[in-house]
């Protein structure tokens, strides 16, 4: 994990008080850390103050690579309804295709991300 994702999804933790165990807001936070347009759309996408997703999201004419990672995310977060998986996973670029096995990891606790303050 390199230090710039590393220290997004840290950011994203502790706004939301995410605990420690919560590999559910710990995979959704890696895919909006792992890519640029959605990290810009953090707040839109992830409501911090009430710690909910917001699906308003996945109407507002984003690019599809960027809607399908957020689908995957909220799937991740609390098992959305996407398309299938091999639709969402032929859609994705190399790059964002290793960010969703990353976040998966996190789901599975395969691997695991700690809070630093």
């Amino acid at each position: 994990m390199t230090t710039k994702l590393f220290e997004r999804i840290n950011e994203l933790m502790k706004k939301d008080g995410t605990h420690p165990k919560d590999v559910e807001r710990k995979s959704l936070f890696m895919i909006i850390s792992g890519n640029d347009e959605l990290w810009n759309l953090r707040n839109k996408i992830y409501d911090f103050e009430n710690h909910w997703i917001n699906s308003e999201i996945l109407e507002s004419g984003i690019c599809t690579s960027s809607k399908t990672l957020i689908q995957i995310g909220f799937n991740l977060y609390n098992g959305y309804q996407t398309e299938s998986l091999l639709d969402c996973f032929s859609g994705l670029d190399e790059n964002n295709f290793e960010l969703v096995i990353q976040a998966l990891r996190i789901r599975l606790n395969q691997i695991e991300v700690v809070y630093e303050n």
